[in-house]
């Protein structure tokens, strides 16, 4: 199954164009929090009545920070489909982000 993972990291670069465009959606929140909440709004996510400013300060504090850890990102996504068997290997999440860390950057 790790290998079939593997495969899928390497011979689709749409699985890493997505992780690219994921985290530049979080920098782009972080860096318009204002112009986030009311996309959000106007998406019909987010209630019209709330208001856009405390709502744009509350964004940028649970974390829509500038910095986006990718790493941190992808060994949850492994912990779970491990948890889940979805994945079955001998290595830890992170020693699975650290064989494919680098090749989807």
């Amino acid at each position: 199954m790790i290998r079939s993972v593997t495969l899928a990291l390497h011979s689709k670069p749409d699985k890493a164009a997505l992780v690219r465009a994921f985290r530049r959606a979080k920098q782009w929140v972080a860096q318009n929090p204002t112009k986030a909440v009311i996309a959000a709004k106007a998406a019909g996510y987010y209630g019209a009545t709330i208001p856009v400013e405390p709502s744009a300060n509350e964004a940028v504090s649970f974390g829509f920070d500038r910095e986006v850890d990718l790493e941190q990102m992808l060994e949850h996504a492994f912990k779970e489909r491990m948890d889940a068997g979805v994945i079955k290997s001998d290595k830890t999440p992170k020693e699975l982000v650290r064989l494919h860390y680098r090749r989807i950057q």
